[in-house]
């Protein structure tokens, strides 16, 4: 039994910490690669307009957002998430390649296999890696943490890297982005066999969220879908706010000052430096995810109430509040992103963890088109809008603790009764 228990912790560990490298590879080279698109679109070789160019890109994303529900059904259907994942960074890696030869032709073959790719790889990737967390509940919080964090942390430094790259000629950042993208997939080649479907349930605590019925679960994978819908929903809503009409206005009036670029990479700076802690944090104890949940969304309130009070003429106060604004709302990410997918694979048939994480992305998609018109709209009144959003977070908030209060409270009196 010794031998067993020691046996499956490291293999929860090397498991780890394979898949998170190969997340950390695969998101540098995607994301690094896609900030070089729509410049290599508008430069000498393709010599787009910037309206085609952007009509391209967003077409791209759109694609992106749905084919992982085909790279889902292939990983947990057909030839399993491990090889899938593999094949997927194969093929990304295999289009920035392509990339590399100067033709019209080429370029869309090669955007088409990265959007082909990713949709192969990230659903899949995520699933193995649940199914990994599974083995050890009690770390589940920390390992998807971990796992957000090495993601935020790879993607800023894979586009500055890039970037760079790409500065001296598309062709290398091409280059240097497929060498990562097939590092990603050559790293998985090293997990340690099949992963276990069922889970080795060591949470020390028997009043935490555990699925005790098919119908529970499904009820609290749609629950925490449309929670995670609802944050980005009103993140992209208060974001696009942020920086419409008299906020942009300001911001870039004292650019020279305050260094906009700055401005602007803080929050993933916030969460970042959030996340490491957080790691840390849920490793040495334990705290009910709905009430992480409704705690990141009362911070995420405070984040743009804060940006409620930046005055027109004084720098200072303008990054002072900017500055706690992403405080605030990177603290709300942290608490909410990584608990969501936790909840999500918890409470999910680990049969079909790919595709269910795959079907998260939909319900974004069809939030982030609706929340595009809202900000259209409020480009008139920026702080109202931006109001709007923190009332509508806090409201969600507390409206998410009651309900746990409520439930909690009925469920201790059912059991004493």
């Amino acid at each position: 039994m010794e031998t067993t228990t020691t046996k499956t912790a490291d293999n929860y560990w090397l498991s780890s910490f394979i898949y998170i490298t190969s997340t950390a590879l695969e998101r540098a080279g995607y994301y690094g690669l896609r900030s070089l698109i729509v410049l290599y679109m508008v430069g000498e070789t393709l010599q787009m307009d910037h309206t085609q160019a952007l009509s391209i890109y967003g077409w791209l994303t759109t694609i992106i957002a749905i084919t992982p529900i085909i790279g889902a059904v292939i990983g947990d259907l057909i030839i399993g998430n491990k090889w899938t994942a593999f094949s997927g960074g194969v093929l990304q890696a295999l289009g920035a390649f392509v990339l590399c030869v100067p033709s019209l032709t080429m370029f869309y073959i090669g955007i088409g296999l990265i959007a082909l790719g990713t949709g192969l790889y990230v659903p899949n990737l995520m699933a193995n890696f649940g199914k990994v967390q599974r083995k050890r509940v009690d770390h589940m919080d920390g390992g998807f943490t971990l796992l957000y964090t090495v993601i935020n942390i790879a993607a800023f430094l894979g586009v500055l890297a890039l970037a760079f790259l790409g500065d001296i000629g598309f062709a290398y950042g091409f280059i240097a982005s497929g060498v990562l993208l097939l590092l990603a997939s050559v790293v998985l080649i090293f997990t340690p066999g099949k992963q276990e479907i069922k889970a080795v349930d060591s949470n020390p605590d028997p009043t935490r969220e555990k699925a005790s019925t098919p119908t529970t679960g499904w009820l609290m994978v749609l629950i925490a879908v449309a929670l995670s819908t609802v944050f980005w929903a009103l993140y992209e809503m208060g974001n696009g706010l942020k920086m419409s009409g008299m906020l942009m206005e300001l911001t870039y009036q004292y650019a020279d000052r305050l260094s906009t670029e700055f401005l602007y990479n803080v929050p993933q700076y916030v969460v970042i430096f959030l996340g490491l802690i957080g790691v840390i944090a849920w490793h040495i104890t334990q705290v009910d995810r709905i009430v992480k949940i409704s705690l990141g969304f009362v911070m995420s309130s405070l984040a743009f109430a804060v940006l409620i009070f930046i005055p027109e003429n004084s720098p200072t106060i303008l990054m002072a509040i900017l500055l706690i604004s992403a405080l605030f709302i990177g603290l709300g990410e942290i608490l909410i992103a990584p608990t969501i997918n936790s909840l999500i694979t918890l409470f999910s048939n680990p049969k079909y963890l790919a595709i269910i994480f795959a079907l998260t992305y939909l319900p974004f998609r069809i939030a982030y088109y609706l929340v595009s018109l809202v900000v259209e709209a409020g480009y008139e009144a920026p702080k109202l809008g931006i109001g709007i959003t923190a009332v509508l977070f806090l409201l969600v908030g507390i409206g998410i603790f009651v309900f746990y209060a409520v439930t909690r409270n009925s469920k201790s009196t059912t059991i004493q009764s």
